[in-house]
C-alpha cells in the first residue's frame, strides 16, 4: 500500500482487449504479477487494471436499477420483492457460458479418469503379451495427462468465475445497502439498531462472497453424479447402485438439517444484533457509565447476551458435525459389495477398483459438496431475507418523490402561458426543457416546492414585482426552506 494511503485503481478495458485466448485460458495475465511479488512486496499499483464493467461502482449501479425494476414491479402485483431475482439478473452470459463449459470439463475428468486407470489393470491382467502393449501404455500415459489438464483447466476456470462473481455480488450488494441507509426515514432508522446494520455489512453481505462459489459446484457434482449412475450400472451392474440409493436417501436428511441451520443462523443474528448494539452504546456512552458506576451491569448484560449467542452457535456446530461425520462413510462401498456377493456377481480386479473410485465419487459429490452446497444456500436465503426488509423500508422522501412524479405529469400535459402585465396566471408551467424548472420537478432530487394561483403586479421600478395570492404546497415530511435578503418579503410570504 503506498504510503499516503489508499488510492484508486486505474481502470481501463485495453487490457482486456489486448489479452489473447492461451492468456485468458492459463491465466498468463498473471504473470507479471507473481514476478513482481517474487521479488518484493505488491503494492497498488502493481495489479492488473479493472476494467469498468467489473468496478464496484458499475456493479452498484446495475444492482441498484435491477433493483428499482424490481420493487415498480413487485409494486404493480402486490408481491413482496425478491433480491435473489435481481441477484440471478447480476450474472452475464460470459459468465454463465465460462461457469458452464469449466464444470462441463472438470466433470468429464474427473469421470475418464477412473475409466483409463481401470483399463490399464484390465490390460495388465492380460495372460498374452502383445507386441504393442508399450503403445498402448504411452497413449494412455498421454490420455491420463491430457485428461487430468483438461480437468484441472475447467476447474480452475469456474472456481475464478465463482469467486470473481462473489466478490462483485458482494460489493454491489454492500454498496446497496450503504445508499439505502442514506435514505432512510426517522421512523424506519428507529426499527433497525446499530448492531443490525454492522452485522448486515459483516455477515449476511459477506455470505455473498462465498455462496456463489458452493452453488456452481452443486451444478458441477449432479454433472458427475449422473453419468457416474450409468457407468456403474452398464459396467458393474444394478446391484452396484445400492451403495448410491444409500446416498440418495441422505438427501432428505441434508435438507432437514439445513432448514434448522437457516433458523439458528436468524436466532444467532438477532443475538448478535443485539450485542453489537449493547457494545456500541457502551462506547458511546462510557462517559455517563463510569460516572454513574454502571459498568457491571452492562457487562452482565452484554456477557448474558453472548452467552445466548454462543449456545446457538453450538447447536450450528453439532448439525455441521453431524454433516462431517457423513462424508467419510463406507456403508455406500459395504452395501453394494454385499448386494453383489449376494446375487452371485463375480468381483475382479477391476471390478472391485472401478466400484471403489465411482462410489468415492458420489459420495464426495453427495456427503460434501451437494450437502454443503445446500447448508449454504438456505443461509444466503436467511442472510437475504435480512437485507431484504431492510432494502424495502420505508425512505425519507418517498413521499416527495410520488409528489415530484405527479407534479411532473401535470406539468407536461398543460401548455405554457406567457406572462403579461396586470395578469393573473392560473397555473405555473415551464417547458421542461428549463433546466432550473427541471432541477425542482426532477422526481430524482428530494424535495418538491409547487406554487399556483400566483398573482403579480408589475411595480413603478424595472424588474419588480409584488406577488399577492401565493399558495404553495410543500410535502409532508420534507423541509421548505424560503430565502432571500433583508426586505424580501420571507415573513410577508408565510
Amino acid at each position: 500500500m503506498a504510503s499516503n494511503g489508499y488510492r484508486r485503481n486505474s481502470s481501463t478495458n485495453d487490457s482486456a482487449e489486448k489479452l489473447g485466448f492461451d492468456s485468458l485460458l492459463l491465466f498468463q495475465w498473471m504473470n507479471d504479477v507473481m514476478k513482481t511479488g517474487n521479488k518484493r512486496a505488491l503494492e497498488e499499483g502493481d495489479f492488473v487494471p479493472l476494467s469498468k464493467e467489473i468496478t464496484s461502482q458499475s456493479a452498484t449501479e446495475l444492482l441498484n436499477k435491477k433493483w428499482k425494476e424490481e420493487l415498480a414491479k413487485s409494486i404493480r402485483k402486490k408481491k413482496t420483492p425478491k433480491l435473489w431475482k435481481i441477484i440471478v439478473k447480476m450474472i452475464s452470459p460470459g459468465e454463465t457460458a465460462v461457469i458452464a463449459c469449466g464444470s462441463v470439463l472438470f466433470a468429464i475428468g474427473s469421470l475418464l479418469s477412473p475409466l483409463l486407470i481401470g483399463y490399464l489393470i484390465s490390460m495388465l491382467m492380460e495372460p498374452e503379451k502383445h507386441g504393442n502393449n508399450i503403445l498402448r501404455g504411452c497413449m494412455l500415459a498421454t490420455a491420463t495427462a491430457v485428461n487430468a489438464l483438461v480437468g484441472s483447466i475447467g476447474m480452475q476456470h469456474y472456481n475464478y468465475a465463482g469467486e470473481s462473481l462473489g466478490i462483485r455480488l458482494s460489493t454491489a450488494v454492500k454498496g446497496l445497502v450503504y445508499q439505502k441507509i442514506l435514505l432512510l426515514s426517522k421512523s424506519s432508522l428507529s426499527k433497525f439498531s446499530a448492531g443490525h446494520v454492522i452485522d448486515l455489512m459483516s455477515n449476511d453481505v459477506q455470505r455473498m462472497e462465498a455462496a456463489p462459489r458452493c452453488i456452481l459446484t452443486m451444478n458441477s457434482a449432479i454433472l458427475q453424479i449422473v453419468p457416474a449412475t450409468f457407468i456403474i450400472a452398464y459396467l458393474i451392474g444394478w446391484q452396484a447402485l445400492m451403495g448410491e440409493i444409500f446416498l440418495c436417501l441422505l438427501l432428505s436428511y441434508y435438507a432437514e438439517m439445513s432448514s434448522v441451520n437457516a433458523a439458528l443462523r436468524l436466532r444467532s443474528a438477532a443475538e448478535s444484533d443485539m450485542r453489537i448494539s449493547s457494545t456500541n452504546q457502551v462506547i458511546s456512552g462510557i462517559r455517563a457509565i463510569k460516572a454513574h458506576a454502571w459498568e457491571n451491569d452492562f457487562r452482565e448484560k452484554i456477557k448474558h447476551t453472548r452467552k445466548r449467542e454462543i449456545s446457538i452457535i453450538r447447536a450450528k456446530s453439532a448439525i455441521l458435525s453431524g454433516l462431517a461425520a457423513l462424508e467419510y462413510t463406507s456403508i455406500p462401498i459395504l452395501l453394494s459389495v454385499i448386494t453383489l456377493l449376494l446375487t452371485g456377481q463375480t468381483l475382479t480386479p477391476v471390478s472391485v477398483f472401478m466400484l471403489l473410485m465411482h462410489i468415492n465419487l458420489l459420495k464426495v459429490g453427495i456427503c460434501f459438496t451437494i450437502a454443503y452446497g445446500v447448508v449454504d444456500t438456505r443461509e444466503l436465503f436467511a442472510s437475504l431475507g435480512r437485507i431484504e426488509d431492510f432494502l424495502i423500508s420505508e425512505d425519507l422522501f418517498s413521499i416527495s418523490e410520488d409528489h415530484c412524479l405527479q407534479d411532473r405529469r401535470t406539468v407536461a400535459e398543460r401548455k405554457s402561458d406567457k406572462l403579461q402585465n396586470d395578469s393573473t396566471m392560473s397555473r405555473s408551467h415551464v417547458s421542461d426543457e428549463d433546466p432550473l424548472i427541471d432541477q425542482w420537478i426532477n422526481p430524482s432530487k428530494p424535495g418538491t416546492l409547487s406554487v399556483s394561483h400566483l398573482t403579480y403586479k408589475e411595480m413603478a421600478r424595472k424588474d419588480e414585482f409584488v406577488l399577492q395570492d401565493v399558495d404553495f404546497v410543500a410535502a409532508s415530511g420534507s423541509l421548505t426552506v424560503v430565502t432571500g435578503p433583508v426586505g424580501s418579503g420571507k415573513s410577508t410570504l408565510l
